[in-house]
């Protein structure tokens, strides 16, 4: 790789856009569909990019506005300049193309394997039944009346016979050991066993749900409602947001979405994607005194192997957009202390993101200017997990309280 030449007088990349977040601040890449923090020191650096001062002109800026010596800010300048030329956020700086696809290739790579001839003419029970996630009904019909019975608990709480904007047919067939999951010809998934049916199909009508329905970005999280807001438990797999969830349902609070939630394109309200609230083996012996029938339950197994059971969520409104009030990032405690930290608008987006798992179309500056006027009205806040009963009254005590003047400064 050819080193890149010194820049006598630096100007950000065309399509390079700054936005300010108290004394700090994020920069949005759009051809490259890229975000960057930069602190303090490094928002000062680049706001003295107007390609009309060299070097050693912006060096003297920063080492005034910072209290610097000239030689140290000399320093961090150069070394900023050529990290940001290196990645290609600077005019003359490496190109740096977004990972884009082919609609078309998309399109062929996603083409799923027919079924055999012999699987399409096995008799369908029933009349089948129709279930709702976003704006898409799935009708599903099934080889058998117990197949119904195995998936249909997990799925009762979407049943409706509502017209929907958009509709589509999934069939279920057993064929000795194996269950196919069919739309039209096509395979849309398998199973080696009944026990798997439940886990594979809700992922199923997740997905064709949506192909049709338009958002801004889809993060992994749960979501859980008050009459005062949203409250979004983001986090990886296992970092104990389904453990806490199912806990604060049995404290009073309503519920939203277990694993994934949408953030609505203008508004950034949240809509959930409300499957069954999963809980794993791991957490039925710790939610033993909040479920009492939880071991009632049939047990399912997902693809990566886990043991779970399905616990369906009551009655609600899960078409109505609500909006985002607080947003906690659970993980577990290493002491067995729970700890609740407070965090900025800034470190709390970051966080966000780093919890992003869909983001349908290319982002434009419009939309980052919208993600950062959205945290102007969310408390950010990190948790140590430890005793269950304690982490859910610190989160509730968080939520209840109205917001200090440290959440105002930080939310500023």
């Amino acid at each position: 790789m050819k080193s890149l030449k010194p820049i006598d007088q630096p100007l950000p990349a065309t399509g390079v856009r700054l936005f300010p977040i108290d004394n700090e601040a994020v920069l949005f890449d759009q051809c490259g569909q890229r975000l960057f923090h930069l602190n303090p020191m490094a928002t000062r650096i680049w706001r003295q990019l107007d390609g009309h001062q060299c070097v050693r002109s912006i060096a003297a800026a920063v080492a005034g506005s910072m209290d610097l010596g000239e030689s140290r800010a000399n320093h961090f300048v150069r070394g900023m300049l050529k990290e940001w030329k290196r990645v290609g956020i600077l005019d003359g700086g490496a190109a740096h193309a977004p990972d884009h696809h082919d609609r078309r290739t998309m399109q062929q790579k996603q083409q799923r394997p027919s079924a055999p001839a012999a699987v399409l003419t096995i008799p369908l029970h029933g009349p089948g039944r129709r279930y709702q996630m976003l704006d898409t009904t799935v009708a599903v019909f099934a080889s058998s009346e117990e197949l119904y019975g195995v998936v249909h608990p997990a799925l009762a709480h979407l049943e409706t016979n509502a017209p929907a904007a958009t509709s589509y047919r999934v069939d279920i067939v057993e064929i000795a050991d194996e269950i196919l999951v069919l739309e039209n010809d096509r395979i849309l998934g398998s199973c080696a066993g009944r026990h798997c049916l439940a886990p594979l199909l809700q992922g199923i009508i997740g997905l064709i749900a949506l192909r049709d329905f338009r958002y801004l970005i889809a993060l992994h999280a749960a979501a859980l409602v008050s009459a005062d807001g949203a409250l979004l438990l983001a986090g990886r797999s296992g970092c104990g947001k389904s453990t806490v969830s199912a806990a604060l349902l049995s404290a009073g609070w309503q519920y939203l979405s277990d694993d994934t939630i949408l953030l609505c394109s203008n508004s950034l309200n949240v809509v959930p994607m409300p499957y069954s609230l999963c809980l794993k083996r791991g957490s039925w012996s710790l939610l033993a005194g909040w479920l009492p029938n939880l071991h009632l339950l049939p047990i399912h197994q997902r693809e990566d192997g886990r043991e779970i059971r399905y616990l369906p969520p009551p009655g609600a409104d899960f078409r109505q957009e609500r909006p985002a009030r607080w947003i906690g990032f659970p993980h577990r405690s290493e002491n067995g202390e729970t700890i609740v930290r407070r965090l900025g608008r800034l470190e709390g987006l970051c966080r966000v993101l780093e919890h992003c798992c869909a983001v349908p179309r290319p982002l434009e500056a419009t939309d980052v200017h919208h993600l950062i006027q959205w945290t102007a009205r969310l408390q950010f806040f990190e948790f140590a997990m430890g005793d269950l009963s304690n982490a859910v009254a610190q989160i509730q005590a968080v939520t209840a309280a109205p917001p200090t003047e440290d959440d105002m400064r930080l939310r500023l």
